[in-house]
């Protein structure tokens, strides 16, 4: 693991929650911020999803791109702990899920020319993983996984949970 974010405060709310696991903001030791997505115990139980994780991270490890969060490193998250978590660059933004359950909330329809900007963004950010790596399954994309930054650029996070979910079929 980056010295830089070793022994880091991950003790704050969690920032999102589903079904493969919890992100939650943290702080390194040099004061930057990065997100920790823990994978839930039941999905790291298996020694081939974490090898599997290990893998795509590797293989993805010099993969640079302003339509994906850096993946900065897998932990366990304690030294006994069976659980998984994912380093990666803190994106300022706001998750596409926010934003559409604001929506829904409020009752406002989706602007059809907004939706196209990021439908088009998400397609080439897609094109440019498998320019990278033409086999490379993307994972769960999908609102909580894509952030919209302040300049309504859209960044996919996550995106190496594919190798570990094309394991749990």
């Amino acid at each position: 693991m980056d010295p830089a974010i070793a022994r880091v405060s991950t003790s704050g709310p969690a920032l999102f929650e589903d079904g493969l696991g919890q992100r939650r903001l943290a702080l390194g030791l040099n004061g930057d911020h990065f997100e920790a997505f823990a994978l839930r115990e039941e999905l790291t139980a298996s020694p081939v999803i974490e090898a599997a994780l290990r893998d795509r991270i590797g293989r993805l490890a010099d993969f640079q791109s302003e339509h994906f969060g850096r993946v900065r490193a897998m932990e366990r998250a304690g030294k006994s702990s069976p659980n998984l978590v994912i380093v990666s660059d803190h994106v300022p933004g706001v998750r596409l899920s926010t934003v559409l359950a604001a929506g829904e909330r409020h009752l406002l329809p989706v602007e059809m020319n907004a939706a196209l900007c990021l439908l088009r963004q998400l397609v080439h950010a897609v094109a440019v993983l498998h320019d990278k790596a033409p086999d490379v399954c993307h994972g769960a994309i999908g609102p909580e996984r894509i952030v919209i930054t302040p300049h309504a650029r859209l960044v996919v996070m996550e995106y190496v949970l594919g190798s570990a979910i094309e394991q749990l079929r």
